[in-house]
């Protein structure tokens, strides 16, 4: 089998940290939401720009500032990866990490669709029942549990829509990621000196949430590079195999360390996820076998 390029390590990369992730920002909790991700666009734009310095690409953000187009471009994919984050923060503090977990499982079929109607991807018959049973899980927990999942869809779809812009945009992923982080730093930065004055904010209260709060920058920043450059060396769909990692150790995170609870609902919807992710990672590497041999 060909690796395509170093795009599975940057996958297993990113993915493995956004699926401990849950446990930093647990960290964090006597913070809002809000604050950890103004935090995290500040710090950000910060660690990102020492970067660019070190590795002397400046020049190549001005270019991106002066086109009106990619400024355009960047602000949905930075909206986009907000909404995500602040749902993503939010689930992990707040009992809701299963969601997290479903919404990161249904993510990589939400990729297969998008694939297809924006990318001219072809899939075969096995990736659409794979979408299939999963349409059919996410239906169980709207009528059989009552409760439309959308924290789960909101982080599918976000981070859906983030990762097909991001595919066709010729923007480097520290470049790119510097921008949509710079697009919303004045406002994070607002909103966090107005926590300071008005006395609700957490930073400086105690040494370890300020550190905390500092490193989430970084923190932040390299598994979204890690992501983005794997999203520019795979196919949409081959990088949803690798996506897998981030909800198991999501859901192993909220029902054995976090107390979660678990109930029969729970158990027909991610058995049913469960079989859809087995059907598409089975023909993902049925497939990857096969471009492979044909290669060699």
């Amino acid at each position: 089998m060909k690796i395509e390029n170093g795009g599975p390590l940057y996958a297993i990369g990113a993915f493995l940290l956004w699926g401990l992730s849950p446990i930093y920002f647990r960290a964090m909790a006597s913070a809002s939401s809000v604050e950890i991700v103004a935090h995290r666009i500040v710090w950000s734009v910060l660690f990102i720009a020492f970067l660019l310095t070190v590795f002397r690409r400046l020049a190549v953000i001005g270019q991106i500032l002066t086109t009106p187009r990619l400024l355009l471009i960047l602000l949905l994919t930075g909206s986009a990866v907000g909404l995500n984050w602040i749902l993503f923060v939010w689930s992990s503090n707040n009992g809701y990490l299963l969601q997290s977990s479903l919404g990161y499982y249904i993510n990589p079929l939400v990729n297969v669709v998008l694939g297809v109607l924006f990318l001219n991807e072809r899939h075969g018959r096995w990736q659409w029942l794979a979408v299939a049973v999963a349409t059919l899980g996410v239906l169980n927990m709207v009528f059989l549990a009552g409760q439309v999942p959308w924290i789960s869809l909101g982080l599918a779809c976000s981070f859906g829509a983030y990762g097909i812009i991001r595919k066709v945009i010729p923007v480097g992923a520290l470049e790119g990621l510097f921008v949509e982080t710079l697009i919303f730093a004045p406002i994070a930065l607002a909103y966090l000196i107005w926590l300071g004055t008005d006395g609700s904010g957490q930073f400086t209260r105690a040494w370890p949430i300020s550190a905390l709060l500092m490193l989430s920058g970084i923190i932040t920043a390299i598994p979204l590079m890690s992501f983005a450059a794997a999203v520019k060396k795979m196919r949409l769909g081959t990088l949803g195999f690798f996506q897998f990692i981030t909800p198991t150790c999501h859901f192993v995170l909220g029902v054995f360390f976090f107390g979660e609870t678990f109930t029969p609902a729970h158990l027909i919807t991610f058995s049913l996820i469960w079989v859809a992710a087995g059907l598409y990672s089975w023909a993902g590497f049925r497939d990857h076998r096969r471009d492979g041999a044909a290669i060699d």
